[in-house]
């Protein structure tokens, strides 16, 4: 790899991925508005930071609290405003990501390349590979889960005024919907990587198979109606986030380690 900026960069993003879409819990992101669990979140980032980067002597602890503190302001600041939207979740990220750049250059630029010693590209591949793989299931759930709240809310406000034939099947393993999400935009990014547009085309197709009978219910009615908008707008928002994410890292991956475009989709280098 030609390029310093990406062997620094990649494993200070892959900690943040892995502190926010892996090792946060549901109970930890309820309970955010207490000190303690934002001082021990962000305490996570900075830990991870520090294992994947592993920089030599005193340096680790100046890579402990640089993240710590830039994790805790950034959350505390979202967290005080109840900045809760797609926005202020787009900001979130933007600002982790932007304070991890700007470590890696200040790093790099100070001569303190990751510790961890690595044949060849075989670390930051593996690194790229994770955060691909976080985002794809972690972080798009997260942004769909925020962007669809409104009509999430809308429909159940609407739920009891909704006829047996038009409410939506009850029941259904616990989290199988997030598992099938998690699963059908993995496959999406492995069949991106792996230069086979044709077979995400056909995890598109068979998704949409199996969701007919969720929507085969009444339409004449407001809610019906909502229903059926509501499954259709998800099901495009999944994978369109998962299409746009598996082209970007195929890209990055192509971009940062030179590798030759497997298919015509590629972005041209």
């Amino acid at each position: 790899m030609e390029n310093e900026f990406p062997i620094a960069f990649l494993p200070l993003l892959c900690a943040h991925l892995l502190a926010d879409f892996l090792f946060q819990t549901d109970k930890m992101v309820q309970n955010k508005h207490r000190i303690r669990v934002l001082l021990l979140h962000s305490g996570i980032a900075a830990g991870s930071a520090a294992l994947l980067y592993n920089p030599p002597g005193s340096w680790v602890w100046l890579v402990l609290g640089i993240t710590w503190v830039a994790h805790f302001l950034t959350d505390a600041f979202k967290t005080f405003f109840r900045w809760n939207s797609v926005g202020g979740f787009l900001f979130d990220q933007a600002a982790h990501i932007g304070v991890a750049a700007v470590l890696a250059w200040w790093l790099i630029s100070s001569d303190i390349p990751p510790g961890w010693g690595y044949p060849d590209d075989l670390y930051p591949m593996f690194l790229l590979f994770i955060s691909a793989v976080l985002v794809q299931t972690r972080g798009i759930g997260f942004l769909l889960m925020t962007v669809l709240r409104p009509w999430t809310e809308e429909i159940e406000k609407h739920a009891a005024e909704a006829t047996e034939a038009e409410r939506p099947p009850t029941g259904g393993l616990t989290r199988g919907g997030m598992w099938i999400g998690w699963l059908e935009r993995t496959l999406i990014l492995i069949f991106v990587c792996a230069g086979s547009l044709p077979a995400a085309g056909f995890v598109i197709t068979a998704k949409s198979i199996l969701r007919f009978p969720d929507m085969n219910r009444p339409t004449d009615t407001s809610y019906g109606r909502m229903v059926n908008e509501y499954i259709i707008i998800g099901t495009l928002a999944s994978f369109t986030l998962g299409l746009i994410n598996a082209y970007s890292f195929r890209w990055l991956y192509h971009l940062l380690f030179w590798v030759q475009p497997l298919s015509p989709f590629d972005f041209p280098l």
